[in-house]
């Protein structure tokens, strides 16, 4: 957990690359000259967070510095289905069918309709990173489904059929009992000495 945190508001033109869970920023990336500089919004010693003792830390560190020094954003490692993605205007996509798309002037890539990994190119046309487009949310409604109707279903029994139900317990309970004495009596039973 953070326990304490800057408040950044990212200028216009900067990447929001990360959100705390409160969603404040967490990370801003901006072009400077020919680089990219970036400021995390909390401190990577103990006083302030738990971060540097993350297992996510040194991946974390690792991703930052490639995204930095590559001098091109990287994109969000996943979008949902529908939602446009800021790509640099004229970067290159390869979706999951095979189709490469070139992102218009707007830097927005709107064609996220289809599910699974699309892949950034680069001018060579080898895939340079990727980010996932996941299904929508809405389609993993996990809510129980109606139960149908059954009535009229009397499984064979015909018109105005009734079903009888016998609960099976009580009959158990007496099987279980009968075994119960039988190895009694066998126990009891002397054996015979010739």
């Amino acid at each position: 957990p953070t326990r304490r945190a800057l408040g950044l508001e990212p200028e216009l033109g900067a990447e929001v690359w990360a959100r705390f869970d409160d969603g404040g920023t967490a990370l801003v990336a901006q072009r400077e000259g020919r680089g990219r500089v970036a400021v995390l919004a909390t401190s990577v010693d103990d006083d302030w967070s738990e971060l540097p003792y993350r297992p996510g830390f040194l991946p974390f560190s690792v991703e930052l510095l490639r995204r930095l020094a590559s001098g091109r954003a990287s994109p969000r490692a996943a979008v949902e289905a529908g939602e446009a993605l800021p790509l640099p205007p004229g970067a290159r996509v390869r979706r999951p069918d095979g189709e490469v798309l070139t992102v218009g002037e707007e830097g927005l890539f709107e064609a996220t309709e289809l599910p699974g990994v699309h892949a950034l190119l680069d001018e060579a046309g080898e895939a340079e990173t990727a980010f996932v487009v996941t299904s929508p949310a809405s389609e993993s409604e996990l809510a129980p489904a109606p139960l149908p109707d059954l009535e009229g279903a009397g499984g064979g029994q015909g018109e105005g059929g009734v079903l009888s139900r016998r609960p099976v317990d009580p009959w158990l309970f007496l099987l279980a009992g009968l075994f119960l004495l039988a190895e009694g009596v066998l126990r009891t039973r002397k054996p015979k000495t010739a």
